[in-house]
């Protein structure tokens, strides 16, 4: 960093060698040292695993040896190249992120400090109707990675595309291997800040909207009520440069022109989350009044989020 320089940044002059990750972990290790002691706020943006997938050797290595991919699992012989590429990859940012931990844990901020770990929506590489070829025929689609039994892949509105593991870590609330089966989104992150720092928004901020809501209650071990998020119960998605989207509510969930869609499989159709994780049986003729609240209320949400992108935000709109 330099902060005579515009934005306080700098040209990067530093060679990346063969793993990207771990030149951001050294950046963060200088940091840390950095605060002494102090409280700080760090956003780690790893590129693994993203395409292009390229592993280092060691990671490669401990993948072909059998010793980090078990057999099944989207491993595929007939593709050893890409796939030792993509699950070396997941070795090679696994090993950064252990570093990351580690600096934490030397710095004396392991047991203070609130661990966010999430990763991109869904493997890359897109199917038709989001189903892969190995459920519909043998073999995996084009690209090494796989979301089942979950239909879709990134991109998708299908869960494929968007529902990944999250692990939080955070010492004084978070018990050692708990397991939570709330629904948790990224946009969450700030107001978990907000609460867990008691920090309130100014008035002048006081009516706009904000997305996400604070897992604390989650961090604290309460139950989750079936898919619903802390009474809230509802989810929405939507690209900003495509048609359709998605909105859940509790267990259900509507879905319209999902990425990978083709034919019949764009039309708005309605699921079952709690019966039917894999989205694969429209319900929208059996419950049509449903259907429509739910397809009216994801019209009203984009509408809400062109006011807010117009009325409330610095940034420029994408609309």
């Amino acid at each position: 960093e330099d902060p005579t320089a515009p934005e306080g940044i700098v040209p990067m002059s530093t060679p990346v060698g063969a793993n990207d990750g771990a030149i951001i972990v050294d950046k963060f290790e200088s940091f840390v040292e950095s605060r002494h002691g102090r409280p700080f706020l760090s956003l780690l943006l790893f590129h693994n695993n993203h395409v292009p997938f390229v592993a280092t050797a060691q990671g490669s290595e401990a993948c072909a040896s059998g010793a980090q991919c078990p057999a099944g699992r989207g491993y595929d012989v007939n593709k050893p190249s890409a796939q030792l590429d993509y699950f070396g990859a997941l070795i090679d940012i696994d090993v950064q992120i252990g570093r990351v931990r580690d600096i934490l844990k030397q710095k004396g901020y392991a047991e203070s400090t609130l661990v966010w770990l999430a990763s991109d929506n869904g493997p890359e590489v897109n199917a038709p109707n989001g189903f892969i070829d190995a459920e519909v025929g043998g073999g995996l689609f084009n690209g090494p990675g796989e979301a089942r039994p979950l239909r879709g892949r990134k991109r998708d509105y299908w869960e494929g595309g968007h529902r990944i593991p999250g692990i939080l870590e955070y010492p004084p609330l978070i018990h050692s291997n708990a397991v939570s089966h709330h629904t948790m989104v990224t946009t969450d992150l700030l107001p978990t800040i907000m609460d867990l720092l008691n920090v309130t928004r100014p008035p002048s901020q006081a009516g706009w909207g904000l997305d996400g809501q604070s897992v604390v209650p989650a961090m604290r071990g309460e139950p989750a009520d079936s898919f619903n998020q802390f009474g809230r119960g509802w989810l929405f998605w939507r690209q900003p440069s495509a048609l359709g989207g998605a909105f859940r509510y509790g267990d259900w969930k509507f879905v319209n022109q999902s990425h990978s869609c083709t034919n019949s499989s764009c039309n708005a159709a309605l699921y079952n989350l709690r019966d039917d994780l894999g989205e694969t049986t429209d319900l929208s003729q059996i419950h049509p009044d449903i259907f429509e609240a739910m397809a009216l209320n994801l019209s009203r949400w984009k509408w809400d989020v062109i006011n807010s992108s117009l009325k409330e935000s610095f940034c420029t709109a994408p609309y």
